[in-house]
């Protein structure tokens, strides 16, 4: 079209294609680690759903406050360095469930939870702003839709990711436990299974959950790179007002 809802004259741009790939990254890294944070705390950990709950809260409450202080990081410094701090978190959270296991703490969980939430405000602020900065107020629009389009695409690739994987490691470490698995995350079903089952089982999905993490770290490596990538000179107040 010739004047197409979204103006894809806009790759060009180094700071708005960066900004769009930091994104994707990012919201890839998201899914690797939060969706499966109730699996790892109920199936692995034994413990219940308001636990696992209670880590989802954390990281909501985390990701609202990282905002805020993005916000006030952008004032003072510059998109690059604010990113970097949230890609920072993320690699943090994604090494902290690394090396959790049965034995670990919900505040070790928790702790990582908030890390991720963390990540995440730093990380979306600034490259969602990083991508109008340069653009006229006309694009911004297309723009916005697009690097927020791309971040949830991303979230559907990390969660299509992590359960192939997780699937893949319980069917390799477990071939006969998808009915446990299951029965891993009621309560009332799991007293019915014996410690040797519960132990299998609950090795299996931490096994592959670490994978998972893995996974996510890596990815979280990726969206540091995009914040690096990122024009030094480009800060919020080049171009007046951007949020």
């Amino acid at each position: 079209a010739s004047e197409p809802i979204v103006p894809f004259a806009m790759w060009r741009e180094r700071s708005i294609r960066v900004s769009n790939f930091g994104a994707l990254w990012i919201g890839i890294a998201y899914s690797c680690t939060t969706l499966f944070l109730p699996t790892y705390v109920q199936g692995v950990m034994g413990l219940g759903a308001t636990a696992a709950g209670a880590v989802y809260a954390v990281q909501s409450v985390a990701w609202s406050f990282a905002a805020v202080g993005a916000a006030r990081m952008l004032a003072v410094t510059n998109f690059r360095n604010t990113a970097a701090v949230g890609a920072g978190a993320l690699i943090a959270a994604g090494l902290l469930l690394v090396f959790a296991d049965r034995a670990s703490t919900i505040w070790w969980i928790g702790g990582a939870a908030t890390l991720v939430g963390t990540g995440m405000g730093f990380c979306n602020t600034a490259f969602l702003l990083a991508a109008q900065v340069e653009a006229g107020w006309g694009d911004r629009g297309g723009i916005v839709s697009t690097n927020i389009f791309l971040r949830a695409i991303g979230m559907a690739l990390g969660a299509g990711l992590g359960g192939a994987v997780v699937n893949f490691g319980v069917a390799k470490l477990a071939p006969d436990a998808r009915d446990a698995v299951q029965q891993l995350m009621m309560p009332a079903a799991r007293a019915a299974l014996g410690e040797r089952t519960l132990g299998e089982v609950g090795d299996a999905i931490g096994g592959a959950l670490h994978d998972v993490y893995l996974v996510a770290t890596v990815i979280a490596v990726g969206a540091l790179i995009a914040a690096w990538r990122l024009p030094a000179g480009l800060r919020l107040n080049r171009a007046g007002t951007s949020a």
